[in-house]
């Protein structure tokens, strides 16, 4: 299991509306190597809902704080190894 940890920085350095800049992918960047994705499921609804929640209220400018998640390592991939476009939840409109 991994733990990622959003931290006060990433929400400072966060971007609003920006999927590579937004404050969870800053944290996953830190840990996890280059051209690597955690894979959730086929469905940008397969997102965990806590994770949504962050990024809407993040995106609609409200307060967030820190906060942690858990991932397996086998949800560790290479976005080729997937084999398809890749959308994204803000894509996808959730």
């Amino acid at each position: 299991m991994i733990t990622i940890n959003v931290t006060e920085q990433h929400i400072a350095d966060g971007v609003r509306g920006d999927d590579a800049s937004c404050p969870i992918n800053l944290a996953v960047a830190q840990i996890l190597p280059p051209d690597t994705v955690i894979f959730f499921g086929y469905s940008p609804k397969d997102l965990p809902k806590e994770l949504c929640s962050f990024m809407k209220r993040f995106d609609a400018g409200e307060s967030v704080s820190p906060f942690s998640f858990s991932i397996e390592e086998q949800q560790i991939v290479t976005s080729e190894s997937l084999g398809y476009y890749f959308v994204t939840p803000r894509q996808a409109g959730i």
